[in-house]
């Protein structure tokens, strides 16, 4: 998913576009730079919990249909031409509009290595030397296999996945770590609520005016990003501040 926050458009000195979706990529780029929700333009597979974009989750790159219509599922029509687009928290990088099916095709690390380098500098490999890329059969077979590839631009630059990579049954590695940060986060206030219980109670709960007359039974909650220690039938709570950075 795309979190809908006004960004600023770029276009990549190779972006082209056929005369008939013009109009649908004015849309997207005024929807994107409004801060306006795109997510009938993804996949319909963003729908099914165990669906993994491996050209998302290798190389960071999200794919728009550009139809005009909506469809019965709320979504656009779909296409075969598709623009191909990166986003970051500022700004979305219109690559290049290419056809359904061109997931593998190196042309678009290319397009970001020569466009924007900076912006995927993190990822260059330094001192690492390949003599070639590897053909868009190879990279679509190891993808299959759920092996990450190292990407070798024009002018020798190497770099690993520029969108973070993927475990081997293909789910985000950058899904991952968040789900092991948020576990930790929350294993962590956890621990706080009993070893500090005495001075909760103490420094929390009485000076509210709350008896305790009975069992305290805590509850963690998350809302709006935050994470709370909750005692629901005395509408009070704690809180342990944002969950994710």
């Amino acid at each position: 998913m795309i979190v809908p926050v006004p960004r600023k458009v770029l276009f990549s000195m190779e972006f082209s576009c056929p005369t008939e979706h013009i109009q649908t990529i004015e849309t997207i780029k005024d929807r994107i730079e409004q801060g306006l929700d795109i997510t009938p333009y993804l996949s319909k597979n963003i729908k099914k919990q165990d669906y993994h974009d491996k050209l998302l989750n290798e190389w960071g790159i999200y794919h728009l249909h550009l139809g005009q219509e909506r469809e019965s599922s709320k979504f656009i029509e779909r296409t075969k031409d598709l623009l191909f687009v990166r986003f970051d928290e500022r700004y979305a990088y219109f690559l290049k509009v290419m056809s359904h099916g061109d997931w593998a095709k190196s042309e678009m690390v290319e397009i970001v290595h020569k466009n924007w380098p900076d912006r995927i500098k993190q990822f260059r490999l330094a001192g690492v030397h390949i003599e070639e890329n590897m053909s868009e059969e190879d990279r679509r077979k190891l993808r299959k296999a759920g092996a990450n590839t190292l990407f070798i631009s024009k002018d020798g630059t190497v770099y690993a996945p520029i969108g973070g990579g993927y475990t081997i049954p293909g789910i985000s590695i950058n899904v991952v770590r968040t789900c092991d940060y948020i576990k930790k986060r929350i294993e962590l206030a956890e621990r706080d609520v009993v070893d500090n219980f005495d001075n909760i109670v103490k420094e929390e709960i009485l000076p509210r005016g709350i008896a305790l007359d009975r069992v305290v039974m805590l509850n963690l909650e998350i809302k709006n990003n935050r994470l709370y220690v909750m005692e629901k039938s005395r509408k009070f709570a704690i809180d342990y501040g944002d969950l994710l950075w």
